[in-house]
């Protein structure tokens, strides 16, 4: 009769979790229906975290138990039941020699625990307990019953995890599609950054995002795009420094929970609220493109997860593609420009014999494809071994007209004299040194450069460029 009545308790149990699809409602009903199975108001779980190799207590019926208590494996009866797969009862946990220090205080009395096995492999431990003064003794029967009960239960939550997994396994994919659409009509480079990383930031639901991109020529990364403003665009780390210099160098993610505490944190960065960081490789053909964060700052305590670092190392891959092909696009066209600035000069050549209407093309080609705010040519006298001015573009008055150098003289004279491209950053600090300027006052130039006109082996001039913010 006692065991017709616990089959029937287990067919009822059974019932009422297979028509549980929420996990978080599946795991209190089990807990519940465990307790109520062996009639005790005191049950908590386990489940095992085989990342950290530990079990981790997801629901418990009384507020002295702790809900996110861990123990090692091994570590007291949880930790003894997940390491063995065996069932264990103990009639005073109070004064039992292999109790955990975490229990301390607490007043459990007899104690059942059972493993959940799938498979063979371990979910979780089940536990059901009496407490204060009860002086109730679990049984082999007892043992037996929950054992059972385990099983059914971690079938069923077997199966409710596949599911969700499945269901958000096809959300991720239906985002990245989405996505993955997005970033392919985009074809201007500057914004297709911009979208990555908001895209970034909504698929994982971040507070923040962020783009590094690496720079070849320098062996470093800048940062490219922030979408909070903590940091300032162009930050450059060394490969190495912090998680992106980390990532960029292993090709490796990197979810790190508190950046804040962090030993390899950047300096950089210190002083900015960044809590959990996750970073990742963006990838094309094995070559290094970048590298895409996703961060919670302030006093979030989200942690980033390993099925968050999947869809956004999937998501990395496709925004590498995106930006390679956006860049193939921006450096195709800019070298049609290039290509169609060089036949509009040799038709200009072909076309006249008159050098200021050649000059003049060259000029306003010089200024479309550097993207500068005037240029002029000086022109070489070499019986006077003097430089003139001849033609030019982009000045606000005729004053640079006036020009006229002897060779070796000023920053242009060197120029021409010593055959060699002279660069100014600062054309204001170079005051008078300049030569000329007074002939540029109100012209309000930054930046200079003057580069020396040769052919066969002769000097015939000084190409100039003037830039009014830096370039």
């Amino acid at each position: 009769a006692r065991r017709a009545q616990e089959f029937a308790s287990l067919y009822e149990t059974s019932n009422a979790l297979s028509a549980d699809n929420d996990l978080n409602t599946l795991l209190k009903n089990i807990v519940e229906h465990a307790a109520t199975l062996l009639n005790t108001a005191t049950g908590f779980m386990y489940l095992y975290n085989r990342t950290n190799d530990n079990v981790e207590i997801v629901v418990s019926t009384t507020p002295v138990v702790s809900i996110g208590t861990t123990l090692r494996l091994g570590e007291g009866m949880a930790g003894r039941v997940a390491q063995t797969h065996q069932p264990m009862r103990i009639e005073d946990y109070s004064t039992w020699e292999g109790r955990s220090h975490k229990y301390d205080g607490i007043l459990l009395r007899a104690v059942l625990e059972v493993p959940m096995l799938f498979g063979g492999d371990l979910i979780g431990v089940l536990n059901v307990a009496e407490m204060g003064d009860s002086n109730r003794m679990f049984t082999e029967s007892d043992e037996r019953l929950l054992s059972l009960f385990a099983a059914q239960a971690a079938g069923v939550l077997h199966s409710t995890r596949l599911r969700e997994e499945t269901a958000r396994r096809a959300r991720e994919f239906a985002s990245l599609y989405e996505t993955s659409n997005a970033l392919s009509a985009e074809n201007e480079l500057n914004t297709l950054l911009q979208n990555i990383v908001e895209h970034v930031r909504k698929l994982l639901n971040a507070n923040s995002g962020g783009m590094y991109l690496y720079l070849s020529e320098s062996d470093e990364l800048e940062l490219t795009v922030d979408t909070v403003g903590y940091m300032n665009i162009g930050t450059r780390l060394q490969l190495n420094e912090g998680v992106a210099g980390r990532v960029a160098q292993t090709h490796q993610p990197l979810r790190i929970d508190d950046y804040s505490t962090w030993e390899g944190r950047a300096s950089v960065y210190e002083g900015i609220p960044i809590r959990a960081v996750l970073e990742v490789p963006m990838l094309y053909g094995g070559e290094l493109i970048g590298v895409l964060a996703a961060d919670e700052i302030g006093d979030s305590e989200r942690k980033f997860t390993e099925a968050d670092e999947r869809l956004l190392t999937l998501f990395a891959s496709q925004a590498a593609g995106a930006i390679h092909s956006a860049r193939l696009r921006e450096e195709t066209a800019r070298r049609l420009d290039q290509l169609q600035a060089l036949h509009t000069i040799d038709r200009a050549i072909s076309s006249s014999f008159d050098l200021r209407p050649i000059l003049n093309t060259v000029i306003s080609q010089t200024i479309a494809q550097l993207g500068v705010d005037a240029a002029d040519v000086l022109l070489f006298h070499p019986h006077l071994q003097t430089l003139e001015y001849v033609a030019g573009q982009g000045f606000h008055t005729r004053a640079i007209e006036q020009a006229q150098l002897r060779l070796g003289e000023g920053h242009a004279g060197h120029a021409a004299f010593e055959r060699r491209t002279i660069h100014i950053p600062n054309l204001p600090e170079a005051g008078s040194s300049f030569m000329r300027a007074s002939l540029l006052a109100g012209e309000d130039f930054l930046e200079y450069f003057g580069v020396p006109l040769i052919a066969k082996g002769e000097i015939k001039g000084l190409l100039e460029v003037f830039h009014r913010t830096p370039l």
